[in-house]
């Protein structure tokens, strides 16, 4: 129970980093391996460091590419429709926008990227009911 309470938390204090860290963290990961197998009394030690390996594995498979310097600086314009009731709270407000069109500068790009069925069952199991 306390390994996995001490994997929860290297989770955790991944997760609290302001800046993604490189990839040269992995390097650490080797002596920690060592240690877990020359000193058992660490296994606490590896535990939490496991789940900060595991957020930062978990991290850099799911990491979206990078936005194109080209477009950092210019605007787009999406056009659509709004989908449901907008949902709001004091912190935010959420609605589901079904883009039809993008339009940056000359370029223009149409058509529908996802449907109705897809975005409501991703609300169903996003929303307190």
């Amino acid at each position: 129970m306390a390994l996995a309470v001490g994997f929860a938390i290297g989770a955790f204090a991944f997760q609290q980093l302001p800046v993604f860290p490189g990839e040269a963290w992995f390097l650490l990961l080797f002596p920690l391996l060592w240690c877990l197998r020359r000193f058992s009394g660490a296994a606490w030690l590896c535990a939490i460091s496991g789940g900060f390996f595991w957020a930062q594995v978990h991290g850099t498979v799911t990491q979206p590419q990078p936005v194109p310097d080209s477009l950092l600086q210019d605007t787009v314009v999406a056009s659509g429709v709004i989908q449901d009731i907008p949902d709001s709270n004091a912190r935010r407000a959420r609605f589901f926008f079904a883009v039809n069109e993008l339009q940056q500068g000359n370029t223009r790009l149409s058509g529908h990227w996802r449907s109705l069925p897809a975005m409501e069952s991703e609300a169903k199991a996003g929303r307190p009911q």
